[in-house]
């Protein structure tokens, strides 16, 4: 195919710098669309924000500072009331000390009186009681005799007389039991100083060799003397199994070892207890 030069066109040359200035000649129209674009947007959310979202928002907004105050403002109330009541108890308590005081105060004489007179009655009572404990239980025994009541042992009987009486206490006065022995300890039975102090109804432990007891004694109720300045006893009891029955015995001392001839019955105490009110 021939070649006809004068066809032929020359281009002239591209830079690029010029390419460049094309392109952003050509990026101007897209931006300038985006913009006006986004322009429109931002308006349209506005107006939208305006109309819709601000009329919803403001309620909402108004009740959490509503209830941000009234927490808030409740705390500071629920404060002041506990100070109040703080205050108001420790006037209360102040009054109620001086009330008293004042009471006290008023009817100290009165209350006094009445006091030592209930006092003074109590105490009588008490001693009145303590004077007839003792025949109470004689007329126990009176009563365990006539009614043939029996014990296992002594200990048992006496023990079911003092129960009859309405005496469930009894406190130990002296007691001797382990170191008596007649024959190397002879004093550590009861002696005058001793014996001086017991009364009618108070039980008391005898040495009389009893086989039943470890240490030989025996349990016996003392019902009074029958010769104090001897120191002959009248007392009651009951051996294992048997009724109960009065009988006398002469107390021993340190001084009556061995047995006087005139009373064999002649056994110390190594034991007293009182009955308890």
């Amino acid at each position: 195919m021939p070649i006809h030069p004068e066809k032929l066109s020359v281009r002239p040359a591209f830079s690029a710098t010029e390419a460049l200035k094309g392109m952003r000649k050509n990026l101007d129209k897209p931006i300038e669309v985006i913009t006006k674009m986004w322009g429109k947007f931002s308006e349209l959310v506005d107006r939208l924000n305006k109309k819709y979202l601000a009329p919803l928002m403001a309620p909402l907004t108004g009740w959490l500072d509503s209830f941000a105050d009234l927490k808030l403002g409740g705390k500071k109330e629920e404060e002041k009331k506990k100070g109040e009541d703080r205050e108001g108890n420790e006037d209360g308590v102040e009054k109620m000390v001086k009330k008293s005081e004042g009471q006290q105060a008023e009817k100290t004489p009165e209350v006094r009186a009445e006091l030592a007179t209930l006092t003074g009655e109590a105490k009588m009572n008490k001693d009145v009681e303590k004077m007839l404990i003792g025949p109470r239980i004689l007329r126990a025994v009176d009563e365990a005799i006539e009614k043939r009541v029996t014990g296992i042992h002594c200990w048992d009987w006496a023990d079911k007389v003092y129960k009859m009486a309405g005496i469930t206490e009894r406190k130990t006065i002296f007691d001797s039991v382990d170191n008596f022995d007649k024959n190397t300890n002879k004093q550590a039975c009861a002696q005058k100083e001793q014996l001086d102090n017991i009364e009618p109804g108070d039980w008391l432990f005898i040495n009389n060799n009893n086989p039943h007891d470890p240490k030989g004694n025996h349990s016996v109720i003392f019902l009074g003397w029958a010769d104090k300045e001897n120191l002959i006893a009248r007392t009651a009891g009951a051996s294992s199994g048997t009724i109960g029955s009065p009988s006398t015995t002469k107390i021993a001392t340190e001084a009556d070892f061995p047995a006087p001839p005139e009373h064999p019955r002649t056994f110390p105490v190594t034991r007293i207890k009182k009955p308890v009110v």
